[in-house]
């Protein structure tokens, strides 16, 4: 069962087609403590030395991603009052972070370019977040078995039709953001997905005994998603924009 973490709905954002749009409708799915950072990706961003090194060969395109990335996740952890630190690629592909902090990184393609975006919290607030961003159409019905677990299948055949793709690539949304909260990889059919509200959004995801929850929206053709996961060291209810 989803507790009820959101209250308010989900915003009905107007300017998808643009970094903005799509950066202002993410933050406003995440707790208030998180600090976010997003836009479009640009040439122009530095990496450090070891960041480079760690992110091995790449075309001029994922270097792009990968530096835009390392700015935005730079001006979020900056907004957490930490200083410029070497954001290196670890084994599982995500940044290795400063030790009292958690964060998460999404990008998508679209008609604007790449948009990338960056959250982070304190240890203190939560032990993880999560988010993502995918467009809908590429969230194939040949995908659908794959991840989703019977009971969630079940759940999507019970959403009127026209509002079925959306549902379900906001599912694909949540499981990802929650992967990326419990800093870990697998397969997407071992997260199983509770929503509640439709308004929020609101939904719970639950995987080998851990657990996160967060708020998703359909807008436009994006799905997103976001996260936190909660521990006994971190509060147990967040307040969300």
């Amino acid at each position: 069962m989803v507790s009820g973490l959101a209250q308010r709905s989900a915003p009905a954002d107007a300017g998808l087609d643009d970094p903005v749009g799509i950066g202002v409708t993410l933050r406003a799915l995440l707790p208030d403590f998180c600090r976010f950072s997003a836009g479009r990706v640009e040439t122009g961003y530095a990496l450090t030395m070891t960041e480079r090194r760690s992110l091995g060969a790449a075309d001029e395109r994922r270097h792009a991603e990968f530096a835009s990335g390392r700015h935005h996740l730079r001006q979020a952890l900056a907004a957490l009052g930490c200083g410029a630190t070497d954001l290196v690629r670890g084994p599982d592909g995500a940044p290795v972070l400063p030790c009292d902090v958690v964060a998460s990184l999404t990008h998508v393609r679209g008609p604007f370019g790449t948009f990338v975006a960056a959250v982070a919290a304190s240890r203190d607030e939560a032990d993880g977040v999560g988010i993502d961003v995918e467009e809908v159409a590429a969230v194939t019905p040949d995908l659908w078995l794959r991840f989703l677990a019977p009971d969630e299948w079940q759940a999507a055949a019970r959403v009127p039709a026209g509002e079925r793709r959306g549902h379900v690539a906001r599912a694909w949304c949540a499981k990802e953001a929650a992967f990326k909260a419990w800093r870990r990889r697998g397969a997407l059919h071992d997260i199983h997905v509770v929503f509640g509200d439709r308004a929020t959004g609101a939904f719970a995801a639950e995987s080998q005994g851990a657990r996160v929850e967060g708020r998703s929206a359909t807008v436009g053709p994006l799905a997103l998603a976001a996260c936190a996961a909660f521990g006994p060291a971190a509060r147990s209810a967040p307040t969300f924009r």
